[in-house]
């Protein structure tokens, strides 16, 4: 699978130490090639399966256009009829138009809305509140899906995820899925265990794709699955061994009113 999407060139690696975890935050590949029509991208895969868009109806790619005439290429959910759910830092830059693909066709969305406290924090060497939703005058006829507050990401756990990021062949648009463990996770960040090569690991084209859990089964109902994190970055260039994957942790309280108070349909469980 892969991650971020960044349209710029740069070599900038953020140091950061999260309970005795020492880090170094990609925030964006400086190996990353140019395509014909002004796309940057890595063009790498990391073990992820391919995935029939039926079996995952609620994903969509997403093309930000920007007014350098490059691109942005992320994944994102929906979690209201006409919202999606995506990665902030996405929408750098000069935002021109945002493109998501749903049903087969290409939709401009009418805004976008990045969370409040989206930044990059010096004195923390850390990126806090790697969010945003992106909002369409119509519905865009997908399902949505829940949010999941009511059970706490633990070490140790499983969780699938999910992206359309570029493949070996420098293609964007292909559902892929993988699983992840979990190391730890904090108020702000959902912190996977070191890639160790043979299982999956997001990277670049997946920013913004989601962190799956579910609910324990209460009364007897079947659980509830729904996103808990959102693909945010990596601590190891290429997303090779040793890297591990930051979450956005969507189980915080603030991202949690932020976005109860612009999708009216959210499903929060």
């Amino acid at each position: 699978m892969l991650r971020d999407a960044c349209h710029f060139q740069m070599n900038t690696y953020y140091k950061i130490t999260i309970l005795s975890i020492t880090l170094l935050l990609a925030a964006c590949d400086s190996s990353s090639s140019r395509t014909a029509d002004n796309t940057t991208i890595n063009p790498r895969i990391l073990n992820g399966t391919e995935v029939a868009q039926q079996d995952a109806p609620s994903m969509v790619p997403i093309r930000v256009e920007l007014a350098d005439g490059t691109y942005q290429l992320c994944s994102g959910t929906a979690i209201g009829a006409a919202h999606v759910l995506t990665a902030a830092h996405c929408f750098d830059g000069i935002v021109t138009r945002a493109v998501v693909t749903a049903n087969g066709t290409e939709v401009a969305a009418s805004s976008f809305t990045i969370a409040p406290g989206y930044a990059f924090v010096p004195e923390l060497l850390a990126i806090f509140n790697d969010l945003a939703v992106l909002s369409f005058e119509l519905p865009l006829g997908l399902p949505i899906l829940p949010l999941i507050a009511s059970a706490p990401i633990v070490a140790e756990t499983i969780h699938p995820t999910y992206g359309f990021g570029i493949n070996e062949d420098g293609n964007f648009g292909v559902l892929r899925s993988g699983e992840v463990q979990i190391a730890i996770a904090t108020e702000n960040h959902i912190f996977t265990t070191p890639f160790d090569g043979g299982g999956q690991n997001p990277c670049l084209g997946d920013s913004g794709g989601p962190l799956i859990s579910f609910t324990a089964d209460l009364e007897g109902n079947p659980q509830i699955y729904g996103i808990a994190g959102l693909v945010s970055s990596g601590t190891v260039e290429n997303c090779e061994e040793g890297d591990v994957t930051l979450y956005t942790n969507l189980q915080n309280i603030g991202l949690l009113s932020f976005l109860a108070s612009i999708v009216p349909d959210i499903v929060i469980v």
